[in-house]
């Protein structure tokens, strides 16, 4: 499949459209940061939205934050989400969009090959963030998690207002997309302990779409010898939307927790010392002894 190349005018800048292996339409953003002839991102960020959202909400800050750092962002609406195509209110299934995340990452790393890239997925952006990284163990850098829908949401029938039309709420979900999603949580769960690139997972203690118990869950779940929790008090579900000084905090550790520790050139030495844990991770889990483990937890699992 191939991905236009971005519009170059005004704010269309960054805009192109992808055609998943359905032939559905998706709406992709690439923000790239300011390069001299010759040089390349310092790394890639791929960034998941939650269920019923689109791409763009609350990432202003974010990719500002990140450009700034040499770091391309890239996202894309979920099929049936935003401005991609698919019916409204249903979820596929999440073995689709875990593949359009691994089509959309390959289209970017064609273009930027041997630079770290990196997973951030919020809510049900993160259950299709850890899905791909379950899918793929030795491709991805680290792993960011906000608030992720790795515990069945107990708020289906909590109406949502909101005024953005690119956005649907839990009232519109379908009864057998939510059976769908449970079954696919259950599944994600109990694959957890194949994960081993550096983790971080973030939740407002105050969420009440997701208890922020299922975030502590994960953490002793994930194997990782690198991964750290952090709670944010008086905070809900959407950690990018709250009050500047709360999501301020929350940018700040997506930056300095998970991305510049790796490559960031204030600390050289951090930078040798995290991929040089990566490339031993990938030398340990050699891809026989990954596919055996996914196997037994699979069989767990069902």
């Amino acid at each position: 499949m191939e991905v236009q190349e971005p519009e170059t005018d005004g704010s269309l800048k960054g805009v192109s459209y992808m055609a998943n292996a359905d032939g559905l339409s998706l709406y992709c953003r690439v923000w790239e940061p300011s390069m001299g002839e010759g040089q390349r991102p310092r790394a890639a960020v791929f960034v998941a939205h939650g269920l019923g959202s689109h791409c763009l909400l609350g990432m202003e800050k974010l990719v500002g934050l990140l450009i700034d750092q040499g770091i391309l962002v890239f996202a894309h609406d979920h099929v049936n989400h935003g401005r991609s195509e698919g019916e409204r209110g249903v979820i596929p299934d999440l073995n689709i969009l875990v593949r359009d995340v691994l089509q959309h990452v390959d289209a970017i790393t064609s273009k930027h090959s041997d630079i770290p890239v990196f997973l951030l997925g919020r809510s049900l952006g993160g259950l299709v963030c850890t899905a791909a990284t379950l899918e793929r163990p030795e491709q991805f850098a680290g792993l960011m998690l906000i608030a992720p829908a790795l515990k069945t949401p107990t708020a289906w029938q909590q109406r949502l207002i909101t005024e953005d039309p690119y956005e649907w709420g839990y009232e519109r979900i379908k009864l057998q997309s939510a059976l769908n999603l449970a079954e696919h949580v259950t599944r994600t769960l109990g694959l957890l302990p194949i994960i081993a690139c550096p983790f971080l997972v973030m939740h407002g203690e105050d969420d009440t779409i997701i208890n922020v118990s299922a975030s502590r869950n994960v953490y002793h779940l994930i194997k990782s010898n690198d991964k750290e929790i952090k709670t944010y008090p008086n905070c809900r579900h959407a950690l990018l939307l709250e009050e500047e000084e709360d999501a301020a905090k929350v940018l700040q550790d997506i930056a300095d927790c998970n991305v510049r520790r790796y490559i960031g050139d204030e600390d050289k030495a951090c930078r040798r010392e995290g991929m040089s844990w990566i490339l031993r991770q990938k030398k340990i889990l050699r891809p026989r002894k990954i596919l055996r483990e996914r196997k037994i937890l699979r069989q767990k699992a069902q």
